[in-house]
């Protein structure tokens, strides 16, 4: 047997010498200076080439023996942890294929494309500022690799982000400062060469809203009245909040009083009184102005332009079904305003339309904005009657 292997190298060997090339795995004649040919289909044995399988430590003992004469060597790195020494071994970062340059090692990446082992998140919210969680994105190439974040600015304009856009803007974990409203951002990984990817578009969006013909309303994320614990965009009992009589500073029932009872009110009546006070005319008053300090009432104009605009796709969810214990119903108007159906208080003070229908005050002398299935619109009157108030930014 050792003949036999003796021989057949001698032969290669002879070959080699006299055509300055070689054929391994068939009889045919070599193509380049060696030339490995996979085994016949349906062999049984594995077909491939396997480098010298080496450590980290182990290729740092070596580093005398390579020179510029070993230029284009490669091997395999099966343990890259210890030190690394500097200029000769420090871009191995990692188990796998590794080739001399001449002057260093180099994790063979250049017969890789750059790609994304990780985008960041298409979406995150926050009701308000600031962003605590940073957008990360991972790439894998021909290292070096660099990262720069982008933010997107009047629809379709970009600018590379800068120091007042955020922290660590050009790494690969970025935190925004993000404005009121939705902010859209982006990565590009470029690597030594200078070829770069983009990553997918992250949108940050901070507090709720929607557009209006001027741009962007900024809107409290909750009904008043309503538990702000919950998340603003799943129907749930608690987003319900309390219900107003128009031109009323205070709630004429709370949101807890209101989910008890049903029912006639005792003292609810078409009138203004002393228990249940409202405005008989004009615009809300801005001294019974309800919202907390830097809010209002929508005003009817708003509302019109928020249900009307084209940038505000409505979807309807729910069973819309008139039910004093239905919180399942309610519209999105775009993708950052929910609005339950919470029904209203009648002239007596009797809950109608809970899950079929939704009504918002507006500061508009009693107009006010109606949701139901499939539709919205606004409507005028009914001073007396207890309606939702959700409130937008001064």
């Amino acid at each position: 047997m050792k003949k036999t292997i003796i021989l057949a190298l001698l032969m290669l060997t002879g070959i080699a010498g006299a055509y300055a090339q070689a054929t391994v795995g068939s009889d045919s004649s070599p193509k380049a200076t060696l030339d490995v040919v996979a085994g016949n289909a349906g062999a049984t044995t594995p077909d491939g080439i396997i480098a010298p399988f080496l450590t980290l430590a182990q290729l740092n003992a070596k580093q005398a023996q390579y020179t510029t004469e070993q230029t284009g060597t490669f091997v395999y790195i099966t343990d890259y942890s210890g030190p690394t020494v500097a200029g000769y071994s420090d871009r191995i970062t990692s188990a796998g294929y590794a080739y001399w340059d001449g002057t260093q090692w180099i994790m063979n990446l250049r017969m890789l494309k750059t790609f994304f082992l990780l985008q960041p998140h298409s979406f995150a919210f926050y009701e308000q500022a600031p962003v605590t969680k940073p957008l990360v994105c991972i790439a894998l190439g021909k290292t070096p690799l660099t990262y720069q974040w982008y933010k997107i600015v009047d629809g379709n304009v970009t600018q590379p982000c800068m120091s007042a856009d955020g922290t660590r803007f050009a790494t690969n974990s970025f935190t925004p400062n993000a404005a009121k409203g939705p902010n859209r951002y982006y990565c590009v990984v470029s690597d030594e060469t200078g070829k770069g990817i983009t990553s997918e578009i992250a949108e940050v969006v901070i507090g709720c809203g929607a557009y209006t013909n001027s741009g962007w309303l900024a809107f409290m994320c909750h009904n008043l009245g309503a538990s702000q614990r919950f998340y603003p965009f799943i129907p749930e009992r608690a987003l319900h909040g309390a219900k107003y009589r128009f031109g009323a500073k205070e709630a004429s029932l709370t949101m807890v009083q209101d989910q008890a009872n049903a029912g006639a009110i005792s003292g609810w009546t078409t009138g203004n009184t002393s228990t249940f006070p409202m405005q008989t005319s004009g615009d809300w008053s801005t001294a019974n102005n309800p919202c907390p300090t830097g809010w209002v009432l929508p005003s009817n104009d708003q509302w019109n332009q928020v249900i009307n605009s084209s940038d505000n796709v409505k979807t309807y969810i729910g069973s819309w079904m008139d039910n004093a214990t239905n919180y399942s119903s309610g519209v999105n108007i775009g993708k950052y305003l929910f609005l339950p159906a919470a029904g209203y208080r009648n002239g007596s003070g009797t809950l109608l339309w809970r899950g079929n229908d939704g009504l918002y005050w507006s500061s508009s002398n009693a107009r006010y904005l109606r949701i139901y299935s499939n539709n919205s619109e606004t409507l005028g009157g009914g001073l007396y009657s207890g309606l939702s108030v959700r409130c937008v930014s001064e």
